[in-house]
């Protein structure tokens, strides 16, 4: 729907400008107090809207709210939306037929050549040339483990039948390749350029 519009079709709204500063660190967002507003048909009221953000090389934080002409708040959080900047990989992935099907041949293999995944937890599943699933999935996340404060990168298998992880391996956030192999399954990730 986006990749349809046409620039003629956007418009500003006058008062609603955010105005950016550098404080050393990362970028500040802010608005104007009571400049950007807008009709409710919905409340028959007048809604102001303000915005707060913070703009760095990996994340954009959001916070917008609205208020209506008495100051109480329509919609909004107090905590900002944390938005973090995914990272691309370019993959491939190959399991031994064997591991889901005992009447395949011990040597026969399928691969999944050039699939795409980010390090925000997607999930791609391995399919074979058919494009039937196989019953695993690879999935590859940024996160940080209860109680620790160190964010990792972790690349697991996620097995269809019970929904868990059965393995995986972590690495540094910027890592750029990963790999895992099981002798059954194996898999190569590499980053692709931002």
């Amino acid at each position: 729907m986006i990749a349809n519009i046409d620039a003629s079709e956007l418009k500003t709204v006058p008062g609603c400008e955010v105005y950016w500063k550098y404080n050393g660190e990362y970028f500040d967002g802010t608005m104007k107090d009571r400049t950007c507003h807008f009709f409710s048909e919905r409340s028959k009221k007048t809604l102001y809207i303000t915005d707060t953000l913070r703009l760095t090389d990996s994340e954009i934080w959001i916070g917008d709210k609205a208020f209506d002409e008495d100051g109480n708040k329509v919609f909004g959080r107090d905590e900002q939306h944390k938005n973090r900047k995914v990272r691309q990989f370019k993959g491939w992935m190959g399991l031994k037929l064997s591991k889901v099907d005992p009447d395949a041949d011990k040597k026969d293999w399928v691969f999944m050549c050039d699939f795409n995944i980010h390090n925000e937890g997607q999930i791609v599943s391995l399919v074979d040339n058919t494009g039937a699933k196989t019953g695993y999935s690879v999935q590859l996340a940024r996160l940080t483990y209860q109680n620790t404060t160190q964010a990792i990168l972790k690349l697991g298998v996620i097995e269809h039948e019970s929904g868990k992880t059965v393995t995986y391996i972590w690495s540094e956030v910027g890592s750029d390749r990963l790999g895992i192999n099981l002798r059954w399954m194996q898999i190569g990730l590499t980053a692709k350029e931002s």
